[in-house]
């Protein structure tokens, strides 16, 4: 009698089919970790500027949050506002999206009058003002995560004031952070 030892072709490939479906799982559920990882540090960052801007209103007059200039649309209203909050000390560096780099979306209620209410390093006070704001960051867990919906019903009374009214929603998959 012939006694092989070793697998069969069948034994193998059910062997390498079984790996490969756990592979499969186990990258899904480290990608989603991810996702929810970043989604995590968005978050963060959007209440760390809050905070920040809290910090920074006490230096301005008329309990205003600074803005950085009154005259940029929200797409560059933040990273004014962060090169404001830097040049003063409020921030060793400007938040950014953990993905891709590219700068959180500020909202302002822009004030009826440049008020210029805000000091920085070279003139007593040249930067306006804003009595209210709105930060988002769109998450890519979108509207799975369940904290979006409550932050725009948090913020919807700022949002209803700012350029943003009209294109966010409770359902748009992004994460609000406001003034109230």
């Amino acid at each position: 009698m012939k006694n092989n030892k070793g697998f069969s072709l069948i034994e193998l490939l059910v062997v390498v089919a079984l790996i490969g479906i756990l592979s499969a799982v186990g990258i899904g559920t480290f990608q989603s970790a991810q996702r929810k990882g970043r989604d995590a540090q968005r978050k963060n960052d959007l209440s760390q500027i809050k905070k920040t801007l809290i910090a920074a209103r006490s230096d301005c007059k008329g309990g205003n949050f600074p803005i950085g200039t009154s005259t940029t649309p929200e797409d560059t209203a933040y990273t004014a506002l962060t090169t404001y909050l830097v040049s003063q000390n409020y921030l060793k560096a400007a938040l950014i999206d953990p993905k891709n780099n590219n700068p959180y979306v500020y909202g302002l209620t822009v004030p009826s009058s440049t008020a210029q209410v805000c000091p920085d390093t070279t003139t007593t006070y040249n930067e306006d003002g804003t009595t209210a704001f709105v930060l988002r960051s769109p998450l890519e867990q979108g509207t799975n995560d369940p904290q979006a919906g409550a932050s725009f019903t948090r913020c919807s009374n700022i949002i209803a004031t700012t350029a943003l009214n009209g294109t966010a929603s409770a359902i748009d998959g992004y994460y609000y952070v406001c003034s109230n």
